[in-house]
């Protein structure tokens, strides 16, 4: 039968897990208050972000539609045509030309 040494009782305990290689273990994981605080903070700065987003797509709409307006306002001729339509009217009446 073996014999119980102090060596061979320290050759056991050597291969145990000790305090201080849980405490080099444990030391990296991270707590739920600080996995919940984390959270609240990633939570915030995508809201943040996602209302500059927000702002960012609105202000470039703006700044298109105020473009295409000033576009159609140039681009729109109806007033130049009702105008020349009249004065060909006027004209044909001075010629007293009838159509």
């Amino acid at each position: 039968m073996a014999e119980l040494t102090k060596e061979y009782f320290d050759q056991k305990l050597d291969t145990l897990v000790t305090k201080t290689d849980l405490d080099q273990k444990l030391g990296n994981l991270v707590t739920k208050t600080a996995l919940d605080q984390q959270t609240e903070e990633l939570k915030t700065h995508i809201s943040d972000k996602t209302e500059e987003l927000a702002r960012m797509v609105k202000e470039g709409f703006d700044g298109v539609d105020r473009q295409l307006g000033e576009i159609v306002e140039m681009l729109d001729v109806r007033k130049d045509v009702a105008k020349l339509k009249q004065q060909m009217f006027e004209i044909r009446h001075a010629l007293k030309l009838n159509d």
